[in-house]
């Protein structure tokens, strides 16, 4: 007894499968894109982050800043210094 497979079933069982596979390929892609796009957002503010320090270090680099800092304005200004004899290595406040 030899049994035949029915065609409209076997279409309809291919059918069935690629169906699923279909979905959960469509599943995994749109996942991706919230990945993707939360991976997008995360850099952009990490490059606003980057943007910000090194204005920042700039900033701290610059004569005006260094010229307002608590230590330059306890340094001796140039013209208070009195240089002794004709030797300029030796200067004495």
């Amino acid at each position: 007894m030899i049994r035949t497979l029915n065609p409209l079933k076997v279409l309809t069982l291919i059918l069935l499968l690629l169906s699923i596979v279909y979905i959960a390929e469509m599943t995994n892609l749109s996942v991706q894109g919230y990945e993707i796009q939360s991976l997008q957002k995360d850099l952009q503010e990490v490059r606003q982050d980057q943007t910000y320090l090194n204005m920042l270090i700039a900033q701290s680099g610059s004569i005006n800043y260094l010229r307002d800092t608590d230590f330059v304005k306890d340094e001796m200004i140039a013209s208070e210094f009195q240089f002794i004899a004709g030797d300029t290595a030796l200067v004495q406040r």
